[in-house]
């Protein structure tokens, strides 16, 4: 009986460190390109590279806006979408 128990216990932790794997597996990368969009040319050329940038750089979101035509890219995206 003691053995079915440590038995259950070790596949419990093994299936719940797999499941944390997976889960920061998939979550690293969202983490990486919000740190990247924040930080300045200069930071994101340094090696090592950091994860979390010494100054945020908000503006960064402003000059994409600015630069690209998001909203027309939303527009032809609905377009498609609803056809």
């Amino acid at each position: 009986m003691a053995n079915y128990k440590t038995k259950t216990k070790v596949l419990n932790g093994v299936s719940t460190f797999f499941k944390v794997f997976v889960i920061v597996l998939f979550i690293f990368p969202f983490i990486w390109m919000i740190s990247i969009s924040l930080q300045t040319e200069k930071e994101i050329m340094t090696f090592p590279a950091t994860l979390i940038p010494a100054s945020p750089q908000f503006i960064n979101y402003v000059t994409a806006w600015n630069k690209i035509p998001f909203l027309t890219f939303l527009k032809n995206s609905v377009v498609i979408t609803c056809t």
